[in-house]
């Protein structure tokens, strides 16, 4: 029961923060829930994920690249610097964000987004990023895992992120409009990792075929 509440007021804050995305058939569908939406905060382009920090604030994504802090009372931030350049476009931005089961002591966060190749913004893939949150800024980012293939598909880039209880960081990857990839392990399409080790650039990974 915890759990099925849980999930609706998750559901209600995105539909919030979508504002104007919000149709009328999600609308009906969370009516008949018992919920009803409350406008959290105005102003968002394309909001993707939302994380809640220990003081109950939200670090929330835009596609287009920003990152921002929303206030309790629905105060919007100016967007977080030291983010690493994200390529936008079709399906593909700045995607999912989780704070750091130690996030009180070490303050890390991390993110995945839709990385451009070094010398051709056209060609991304997606990528796995960590960071420190001080203040109103991201210090120490890095890339901890990266697709190494990357395309001009401009769908399914994913991506979750998803803390187990042992610590691991598991990530869930699109297929890159390439569905045959998935049942192959010697590609990074359409795949469930777990990352074990959060500290190197790229990390050791395992794939975790469904």
């Amino acid at each position: 029961m915890l759990r099925r509440r849980m999930t609706y007021l998750v559901a209600g804050l995105m539909v919030a923060l979508l504002g104007a995305w919000a149709t009328p058939k999600v609308l009906v569908r969370l009516e008949m829930q018992g919920l009803h939406a409350v406008t959290v905060a105005k102003g968002l382009e394309f909001p993707w994920s939302i994380a809640f920090l220990p003081d109950q604030t939200m670090l929330v994504t835009e596609r287009p690249g920003r990152m921002r802090i929303i206030q309790d009372d629905g105060t919007l931030g100016e967007p977080l610097a030291g983010l690493l350049p994200v390529a936008e476009g079709g399906e593909g931005g700045l995607l999912d964000v989780a704070i750091d089961p130690e996030f009180a002591t070490n303050r890390l966060i991390y993110w995945t987004f839709s990385e451009p190749a070094p010398d051709k913004r056209e060609l991304r893939s997606t990528a796995v990023a960590r960071g420190r949150l001080v203040d109103n800024r991201i210090v120490d980012a890095r890339v901890i895992f990266r697709q190494p293939e990357k395309s001009t598909e401009e769908s399914h880039f994913g991506s979750r992120l998803l803390f187990g209880r042992d610590g691991s960081l598991y990530v869930g990857l699109g297929d890159r409009g390439r569905r045959h990839d998935a049942q192959r392990l010697d590609a990074a399409h359409g795949k469930i990792l777990r990352i074990t080790n959060k500290v190197n650039t790229i990390p050791t990974t395992k794939h975790i075929n469904r």
